[in-house]
């Protein structure tokens, strides 16, 4: 898609119209389903960059908005953590997230929506696809001898052998990739494991 006027991708083998517009500016105030309605015959899905329930510049969505625009499945970009499954009016909308968190502000598990979808229903499924997870552990190090044992110890499943230099961040939480790297993975899940820790004296 190459306006910010809904375009459709017709697939008839399919049964269904794919729809979708460019966010083309760094900023966008107008809603990009505003006046929208999909036409009634076949499945009507769309892919949107927005913000559902808010005012400002990433293309506001309300939910009048999404009941209002005959779709039977709206997916979402803009926020990068899994919605759930909801609904406005007839219309299943969701933002399935990222499927890579990419600093210390996406944590959890990432990944993508697993989609059934026909008239009247639609079927999410959560499908975890992350090499690498970020989280935030909290170590209240009040009393302990060896604060970096008592650290080390509230990372039982995550193996930092191979760390060369220090690990050190950037504003938004994000490892600096030359500063240091790991060779080991969590052992438990194969996925590459960031951990922020935060101490408590």
């Amino acid at each position: 898609m190459a306006s910010a006027v809904p375009g459709a991708v017709r697939l008839p083998e399919l049964g269904c119209t794919v729809w979708g517009a460019a966010f083309c500016a760094p900023r966008q105030s107008a809603s990009p389903l505003r006046g929208f309605h999909a036409p009634a015959e076949g499945v009507q899905l769309a892919v949107l960059h927005g913000e559902v329930a808010a005012q400002g510049d990433y293309g506001p969505i309300s939910e009048e908005d999404i009941a209002a625009s005959g779709l039977d499945y709206l997916a979402l970009g803009h926020v990068h953590q899994y919605s759930g499954l909801r609904r406005a009016g007839e219309t299943f909308w969701a933002y399935p997230g990222c499927p890579e968190g990419r600093g210390f502000d996406e944590l959890g598990e990432k990944g993508v929506l697993w989609l059934e979808v026909e008239k009247g229903r639609t079927e999410a499924e959560f499908v975890p696809l992350c090499r690498r997870r970020y989280q935030i552990l909290s170590v209240d190090l009040t009393g302990q001898a060896d604060p970096a044992a008592a650290v080390l110890a509230a990372l039982p499943s995550v193996k930092l052998t191979g760390v060369t230099g220090e690990i050190t961040f950037d504003e938004t939480g994000d490892a600096i990739r030359d500063s240091a790297y790991i060779k080991s993975v969590n052992t438990e899940t194969g996925a590459w494991d960031f951990v922020a820790v935060q101490t408590v004296e």
